[in-house]
């Protein structure tokens, strides 16, 4: 009787896969700071004086961000000038 418990628990414990057991995880890394982004440098003149130069520093992102919104700008004037210049649709009579 005996024996017949043991072979039926060796072979309960055959088709049950064994639990698989983690390896102690290292402690976590300390979260590194993200690096501060590079700042790129600019000189503005000052029209009319040697002294009065500024110099600004920003992202790169930033200054592409002022960029792009320079570009739109102008892009909005141009839009906006060239359909007031067209000549209208005007008849003589």
């Amino acid at each position: 009787m005996l024996a017949i418990l043991f072979a039926a628990l060796l072979a309960q414990n055959e088709a049950a896969p064994a639990p698989a057991v983690a390896p102690p995880s290292a402690p976590p890394a300390k979260a590194a700071k993200p690096a501060k982004p590079k700042l790129v440098c600019h000189v503005n003149e000052v029209t009319g004086s040697r002294l009065g130069a500024e110099r600004v520093c920003k992202t790169a992102e930033e200054w592409e961000r002022i960029r792009r919104d320079s570009r739109d700008r102008m892009d909005d004037q141009l839009r906006h000038g060239l359909q007031i210049s067209l000549p209208q649709n005007v008849t003589n009579g």
